[in-house]
């Protein structure tokens, strides 16, 4: 196993910055799912199912239960 010394060289600021925008875009496309998900629910389509990219079905409600319960284990 290889140990890292203090002379090894950081990253570049361009794979700072990416990293950055990568998270802020992360954290906007977070807020804005549940943004429709607050609205779907709120309009009496909290149980209508979507699926996800990986075609996993779910439901708004579960959508919000688990953002809830993975903020609260914090």
């Amino acid at each position: 196993m290889t140990k890292l010394n203090a002379s090894s060289t950081p990253p570049s600021r361009f794979v700072v910055v990416g990293a950055w925008v990568g998270g802020f875009a992360a954290a906007g496309g977070l807020v804005a799912m549940i943004l429709i998900a607050l609205d779907k629910v709120s309009g009496g389509h909290g149980l209508d199912t979507y699926r996800t990219k990986w075609m996993v079905e779910d439901n708004w409600i579960g959508f919000l239960v688990f953002v809830v319960v993975t903020i609260g284990r914090q």
